[in-house]
């Protein structure tokens, strides 16, 4: 397997990871997903630090709705710096008692290694549409 290739594959993993932590309301692997200096971008606003980082995700397990993720279209570029520049699609879904929202963004982030492992340096969740959808049930 290529450099490149095998980049690709640990990048694809990580967002796997991420988006299963985040519907699962992992909050002990999202907090190993991160650089102790992370930074997120969530509705225009940016906030630095991993306080802030985990607020963001506590906020989403103490609304107790269960959800969905699917990250799709990763692109891996190389900075600068010597990190990684990864642009993703995502859909959420997110299953209230009184409908689902169907929620449709991108990922714009930075990662980095830390001890052989790649963490969220900058994590950006763009939101670019809601959908309103009826309840559903299993």
């Amino acid at each position: 397997m290529g450099q490149q290739a095998e980049i690709e594959r640990r990048v694809a993993r990580l967002y796997a990871e991420y988006a299963r932590a985040v519907d699962d309301g992992d909050l002990v692997a999202l907090r190993a997903m991160v650089a102790d200096d992370v930074v997120i971008t969530r509705g225009g606003e940016t906030f630095p630090g991993v306080e802030e980082f985990m607020a963001v995700y506590q906020g989403v397990v103490d609304a107790g709705v269960p959800c969905q993720h699917a990250v799709t279209g990763l692109l891996v570029d190389a900075t600068p710096g010597g990190g990684l520049r990864v642009r993703a699609y995502f859909r959420a879904l997110f299953f209230d008692a009184t409908g689902t929202r169907l929620v449709v963004g991108r990922y714009d982030d930075d990662l980095v290694e830390v001890d052989g492992h790649l963490r969220f340096a900058h994590k950006r969740n763009l939101v670019e549409r809601v959908v309103a959808l009826p309840a559903s049930s299993i």
